[in-house]
């Protein structure tokens, strides 16, 4: 594979963003994008065939320890690993990662991560690798966080947009209405997707099933006739909301909030694992307003995200040599 590999390329630095998984009906099947939060690595090119990992900062430029500078533990260093020994590179990658996306958000910061490497990687080859070959990289990251290779997150993060996640590694866009549009909210409390996902049962109620079934096909043929109304009134979820919401300290405070200044037409539900909450609606002025009140009030970040989002991407290149 070497010969697909420009000489000329010494680094290339990526950006992947946040992204909303489950979509409430959606549950490791429904992922979305969004504009406003991303993760950022950049890959230096270096003569030992190996990984390593010089710094992990926030956007303000401290140093986060949270965050293993093993390679092997660290989302965006496993796919680079995983790369390396796919495809015979003759060199390695010295990485520094930028954290835009708050740590143990359900905003996909892990996925992120990882599809930043994997992107920025694919940028020092000649001819790119499929997308499926991406996709199956920087599920490997996403694993050492989850615990599981899920990819809805990694999907809308590399695609943009909307994406369902089909049997086989099999992906599809979907149609996002303009009107669509999302209030974001992070409550500022860490919540570990294992601890999440350890809180679910193991069987739900047949009826349960069976409803939460209508409302996803209620929900992608609203999308798929520009129907938001319709795509917004099956957007509820009955096989996860009601064992994780219990994980999240604000949730219930922000329900009565959220009640109080907009009626019962909104609903609250949880982006990924948690802790951060989105609430969808097709009125834009009416989320503006949540958005100042929540933020004012309860001093949460919020964003707010209209229609679809774009997927990462390469934001330099720069050519030398080793």
């Amino acid at each position: 594979m070497t010969n697909f590999i420009n000489p000329k390329i010494a680094s290339v630095t990526a950006r992947a963003p946040a992204s909303i998984a489950n979509l409430g009906v959606g549950f490791d099947l429904l992922g979305m994008s969004m504009d406003q939060l991303f993760d950022e690595v950049k890959l230096t090119k270096i003569a030992d065939k190996k990984i390593t990992i010089k710094s992990i900062k926030n956007l303000d430029g401290q140093e986060l320890t949270k965050l293993s500078k093993a390679p092997e533990q660290n989302t965006a260093g496993k796919p680079l690993i995983e790369l390396l020994e796919k495809e015979k590179l003759p060199f390695g990658f010295e990485v520094e990662i930028v954290k835009g996306i708050p740590l143990s958000s359900g905003l996909g910061g892990s996925a992120a991560s990882a599809v930043a490497s994997i992107v920025a990687a694919n940028g020092f080859f000649i001819e790119a690798l499929p997308v499926k070959n991406l996709m199956a990289l920087a599920l490997k990251g996403e694993a050492l966080a989850s615990g599981v290779e899920h990819a809805d997150n990694v999907a809308p993060c590399l695609l943009g947009g909307m994406v369902a996640c089909l049997r086989d590694q099999q992906f599809q866009s979907l149609p996002v209405p303009a009107d669509f549009h999302v209030l974001v909210i992070y409550p500022k409390q860490e919540l570990e997707t294992k601890k999440a996902r350890a809180a679910l049962p193991a069987q739900v109620a047949f009826n349960h099933a069976i409803e939460n079934g209508v409302n996803l096909a209620g929900f992608l043929i609203g999308l798929y006739g520009k129907n938001t109304t319709l795509a917004l009134k099956h957007l509820d979820d009955l096989l996860v909301l009601p064992y994780r919401k219990g994980l999240i300290d604000s949730y219930e405070k922000l329900e009565r909030l959220i009640e109080n200044e907009a009626g019962t037409q909104l609903k609250l539900h949880i982006s990924g694992a948690g802790s951060t909450l989105f609430v969808a609606f097709n009125q834009i002025e009416v989320l503006q307003k949540l958005k100042e009140i929540i933020s004012t009030q309860l001093e949460f970040s919020c964003y707010l995200q209209s229609g679809a989002a774009r997927g990462a991407l390469i934001v330099e290149k720069r050519e030398g040599t080793l």
